[in-house]
């Protein structure tokens, strides 16, 4: 049976994020040090005024020199609010940052607010999810990618680089 752990990257408005940050760091190095495999951390958009956030792929980058070894990632993305070639770059960058340990777990979202903030229907996410996820697949698997959906349109696109 393999661990992972989750972290929370939320507080309450006017938390030391330096603090915050050191602590979740601590957190991933101890997990490390006790076996477990992985670490995955969560994502919200717009979450004030009660909340404060970090962001999920910069806070990926930051702990992955305190978790070497370990698989990282999402718990869960929130993909039909996102661009799904933001998605697949960025998850590649951080797939060969973390020496092929990336983890790409999504989730269709729940918060209007989120949605509306981020310029997308809620009720459009499950088809988003379905489009963004094959977009998704097949940059990090062809060479070149067209692609005419309902949501997403690409035309000859070369990815960046691609995942593993």
């Amino acid at each position: 049976m393999k661990l992972g752990l989750f972290l929370t990257p939320q507080w309450p408005q006017g938390a030391d994020l330096s603090k915050v940050t050191d602590g979740l760091l601590e957190q991933a190095r101890v997990a490390r040090a006790n076996g477990f495999s992985s670490v995955l951390v969560g994502q919200h958009m717009v979450t004030g005024p009660q909340l404060q956030m970090l962001q999920l792929v910069p806070l990926m980058a930051r702990l992955l020199p305190a978790i070497e070894g370990m698989q990282i990632g999402a718990g869960v993305m929130l993909i039909p609010m996102l661009s799904p070639v933001l998605i697949a770059e960025e998850g590649a960058t951080l797939d060969w940052m973390s020496h092929g340990h990336y983890i790409l777990a999504g989730g269709l979202g729940y918060r209007p607010e989120a949605f509306e903030a981020m310029g997308t229907r809620k009720a459009h996410r499950a088809e988003r999810m379905e489009e963004a996820l094959e977009v998704i697949k097949r940059l990090w698997t062809e060479e070149r990618v067209s692609y005419h959906g309902r949501h997403y349109h690409l035309s000859n696109v070369a990815p960046v680089q691609r995942g593993r």
